[in-house]
């Protein structure tokens, strides 16, 4: 009974085993992948393990690297995209504090940094091919140093070593002044930030080739910084320098030193940059548009200029003696102590939106500004008015920026006028008396000259009736030639030149024209009023608007200015009485009194923008002249006595002169081709 028991016992067990170990085969069968899946999947893992770790090598070298690594910037992206993957799948404790659906933003995130990294990276690289060692120097605080004295306060900017502003004190602009705002708080404004000084440094030597501009580079102060010294040094990594040493003096003068120390022997300093915009200081924009320019003198050559008004530009020719930007009253003068080599360029631009608060761009391109490498270079600036005492004591021709006028025009000025100015100045009078006074000596100097003028007008007003009576004798137009024969016979008659009045006339017009160059160049006139008018320098509007009237606004201005009107109408007045005393009748001058009533009227278009000082002194020379020639017609000129003279004249027997004879022959053929 016992061994059938046990029989179906192992049956049953062998039997639960099979269909345990068949249930399990066939769902293992049933959860194998594919092979060729599975095999696919392996290799995909093998791969990507592998390009991982190319990825690893070949970004880290790219990192290294000192030139852009390649042109194909699709697989660049990608390389460092599979960087960026490696790096956040890698990191378990980044991966076990997000979740999956973030892991892609954070790949992306440091797929950023990475490429910012290499953009970096090539830019440092080029920015040290550009630089070279000075490449450190691009980056820097942008402080501002002062140096200051009596006169003058100048900023420095730390980037470039360079004048960031210069102000004149004592000084201040037209509009401070109009408006009562203190001198010492709004001194005059010579130089601002538009100012630009720089050299462009090169070294093409080798493969360190750099090419640069100061400008670029941030410098740092060596030492104290006192009141009246600066010096700034740009250190490169190799304990080379270029340094900018300022020392201001007492008054306007700024030495300048350039130094450089342990740069290759091939860098030199190619170009020097000069750029600047001028402020509107002065009442008028156009007038001071008129004289603000670029002026500069070469080496034993008289100081030249660009035309002044208007847009210009030239070439440099040779070695400069000074090269200046000057503004109505005051200029930035660059003096190179014998530095300038030859080669540059200059020009100015008038800036014609009248919104802006510039009137003139300046521009200088100096080529081989005689800095080199290693060596020690000065130069000096003046930085102040255009005061022609102080600026003769260069003794370099910097006088000359005060244009007085050409040739004799400057003559008379340099030599009479200013002289007088400055004696009458001396004694502490106001400005409208001094001119008064100036007016009133001329007046006496050239006394002599009206008499005779006077004296020949009055012999021509007592001709009159008989040059009449030839007009009459003669009236037809072909018989012209007849009446003008007799005439000539008429004054060669009784002794009278008819051209005899010019000559006074001719003589007085240089002083005109003289002090039509000199009055707006005295710098002591400026923001000096004088009854109506509130500075002398510029004009006196009684009325002004703001509207442009085109032509009108453009020759005449948006303003009526008194002192021309009066001087036109004084003008007019003297021409009128002057006109009285001439015969219209006279040969070859049929015109005259039409051209001497219409220049009076092209006065007030001409002079209502130039300054009240300079109309004031033509309408007292206007004054004061017919107060002459009332003084000579009453005290000095006897008609009838000159009449009996003339008449005496007619009996005493006259030598033709040889340019009456030729006149004469001249006269008698034209007659005889008429009749032809």
């Amino acid at each position: 009974m016992s061994v059938t028991k046990k029989s179906t016992m192992d049956k049953r067990s062998i039997l639960g085993l099979v269909l345990i170990a068949a249930i399990m085969i066939g769902f293992s069968l049933f959860n194998k992948p594919d092979e060729e899946e599975a095999d696919s999947d392996k290799d995909g893992k093998k791969k990507q393990k592998k390009e991982v770790q190319v990825s690893e090598e070949t970004a880290e070298d790219t990192l290294d690297v000192e030139e852009p690594i390649a042109d194909n910037v699709t697989e660049i992206d990608s390389i460092y995209y599979e960087k960026a993957q490696s790096l956040v799948l890698n990191d378990s404790a980044l991966i076990a504090n997000i979740d999956s659906t973030q892991i892609d933003s954070v790949i992306s995130s440091e797929y950023t940094k990475l490429i910012g990294a290499k953009e970096e990276k090539e830019e440092t690289n080029q920015l040290a091919k550009d630089y070279g060692d000075f490449y450190v120097n691009l980056e820097g605080s942008d402080d501002i140093y002062v140096l200051e004295n009596e006169k003058i306060r100048i900023e420095f900017a730390s980037k470039g070593a360079q004048i960031r502003k210069a102000e004149l004190k004592g000084f201040t602009s037209y509009f401070n002044y109009h408006e009562g705002n203190a001198v010492d708080e709004n001194p005059y404004i010579l130089i601002d930030s538009t100012n630009r000084f720089a050299f462009n440094i090169v070294d093409f030597n080798g493969d360190n080739a750099i090419d640069f501009w100061t400008d670029d580079l941030y410098f740092t102060p060596v030492g104290d910084v006192s009141e009246n010294e600066l010096v700034l040094r740009a250190e490169n990594q190799k304990g080379g320098y270029i340094e900018i040493a300022y020392v201001l003096d007492d008054k306007y003068e700024l030495s300048q030193k350039i130094r450089s120390y342990n740069l290759s022997p091939s860098t030199d300093f190619e170009t020097l940059e000069w750029e600047m915009k001028a402020l509107q200081n002065e009442k008028s924009r156009w007038q001071e548009n008129q004289v603000a320019g670029v002026f500069y003198k070469y080496s034993e050559e008289t100081r030249d200029y660009l035309t002044e008004g208007t847009d210009d530009d030239d070439e440099i020719e040779a070695s400069l003696d000074w090269l200046a930007f000057k503004q109505s009253f005051f200029s930035a003068v660059l003096i190179p102590n014998g530095n300038f080599e030859r080669g540059g360029e200059i020009a100015h631009y008038v800036i014609e939106d009248e919104s802006s608060p510039y009137i003139k761009k300046y521009s200088a391109e100096i080529e081989s500004p005689g800095v080199s490498a290693n060596t020690e270079t000065e130069y000096t600036w003046y930085l102040g008015p255009n005061d022609l005492a102080y600026l003769e004591t260069y003794d370099i021709g910097m006088h000359k920026l005060v244009n007085h006028g050409w040739k004799i025009f400057g003559w008379i000025n340099r030599n009479f006028f200013l002289p007088l100015y400055q004696s009458l100045d001396g004694m502490g009078l106001g400005q409208g008396l001094i001119i008064f006074l100036m007016t009133i000596i001329v007046r006496l100097i050239t006394m002599p000259l009206v008499f005779r003028n006077y004296r020949s007008s009055a012999k021509m007003k007592l001709l009159k009736p008989e040059i009449e009576e030839l007009a009459k004798k003669y009236p037809d137009p072909k018989d012209a030639m007849k009446k003008q024969q007799e005439t000539m016979a008429l004054y060669r008659s009784t002794g009278v030149n008819p051209m005899a009045g010019c000559l006074p006339m001719l003589i007085q017009m240089p002083i005109l024209f003289a002090m039509f160059r000199l009055v707006p160049t005295l710098v002591e006139l400026r923001q000096e009023s004088f009854l109506w008018a509130d500075d002398l320098s510029s004009f006196d509007a009684i009325f002004s608007w703001n509207q442009h009237i085109p032509i009108l606004s453009d020759f005449y201005g948006n303003h009526v200015s008194l002192f021309t009107l009066l001087m036109a109408g004084a003008t007019l007045a003297y021409t009128r009485v002057n006109m009285t005393q001439m015969t219209p009748t006279q040969p070859g001058m049929p015109n005259m009194k039409f051209i001497m009533y219409l220049f009076p009227i092209m006065m007030i278009f001409f002079f209502n923008r130039y300054s009240a000082g300079l109309s004031y002194y033509y309408f007292l020379s206007s004054v004061l002249s017919m107060a002459v020639m009332f003084i000579i017609k009453k005290y000095f000129i006897d008609e009838d006595k000159l009449l009996k003279q003339l008449q005496e004249n007619k009996k005493k027997p006259k030598k033709k002169s040889r340019f009456q004879q030729r006149l004469e022959d001249m006269q008698r053929q034209q007659a005889q081709r008429n009749k032809k």
